[in-house]
């Protein structure tokens, strides 16, 4: 009679020991582990015949049912030899029984795949939102404004003035300044920018301003030694210069204007009359 395994139910060959499917130890049933079998009145030696046929499984035990054997050989795919199911390597032709990874060359070419793809996605992405040339060109459209149209709308503005000179819109107030200043200087004289106003040159460092007499002088009519002497200045009073040129017929003199329109020598190659 077969055994069978008290842990699984499989039905195993008399001579195992062990269960091959789950690896149970194998131990010799007595009849205190397993149901008896009462005879009846009415019953023969024969029923102990059926009994050959049945499992018997211990009292208190809960029935399973018996799982399939798991096959004991199986054939090698690559020479056909029959091998044990266990085993990883054919003992006939010795070649792996473990199915194998997909190969490096596989993995490269997969990967380029999805190279290729990502690349292909962000150029379509790309070409989406890159503006089209005639988009671009309505930009560039808009954002041009010519100088007729910047000197238009800078005039329109009741705070500023298109310059021609520097084609830049300005302000009124520095436009006019600037204006004073050119025509200043276009005239020979010098723009004080301390005071905002145009005066004279200076000429050798003088220019006009407050200045005391080193000697006592003669006021004349015109920047000449030769021209008519109208009066006289003491030495150490004060006059106001308005403005200062070189003498007329001396140009190594330097003379001053008076307030009355008079003329004053300042200086000549001799001599400092004046210091301010």
């Amino acid at each position: 009679m077969s055994k069978q395994c008290k842990n699984c139910h499989t039905t195993l060959k008399d001579e195992a020991n062990f269960c091959t499917y789950c690896g149970t130890k194998v131990e010799e049933e007595t009849l205190s582990d397993m149901e008896t079998v009462v005879l009846s009145e009415n019953q023969d030696e024969s029923f102990l015949d059926y009994e050959k046929t049945v499992a018997i499984y211990p009292a208190n035990e809960e029935v399973k049912p018996p799982k399939l054997e798991q096959p004991m050989e199986r054939r090698c795919p690559h020479c056909g030899a029959l091998i044990k199911p266990d085993i990883q390597f054919c003992t006939s032709c010795g070649k792996s029984l473990v199915p194998k990874e997909k190969s490096t060359e596989t993995k490269i070419i997969l990967g380029i795949i999805v190279a290729l793809a990502a690349i292909a996605l962000s150029l379509g992405f790309f070409i989406l939102q890159k503006p089209s040339s005639k988009e671009v060109e309505e930009e560039d459209t808009v954002e041009i404004v010519e100088p007729e149209d910047e000197a238009t709308a800078c005039n329109a503005n009741s705070e500023t003035i298109w310059d021609e000179t520097s084609q830049s819109c300005m302000n009124k107030e520095t436009y006019q300044r600037n204006q004073e200043i050119q025509a200043c200087t276009s005239s020979g004289k010098e723009w004080n920018y301390e005071k905002n106003t145009c005066e004279a040159a200076a000429i050798e460092g003088y220019r006009p301003g407050t200045y005391t007499l080193n000697f006592e002088m003669s006021i004349r009519k015109s920047p000449s030694t030769s021209s008519t002497r109208l009066t006289t200045k003491p030495k150490g009073s004060k006059v106001q210069i308005v403005e200062v040129q070189r003498g007329s017929s001396n140009s190594a003199s330097i003379w001053g204007k008076l307030a009355e329109g008079n003329w004053i020598c300042i200086k000549d190659q001799e001599y400092y009359y004046l210091t301010n």
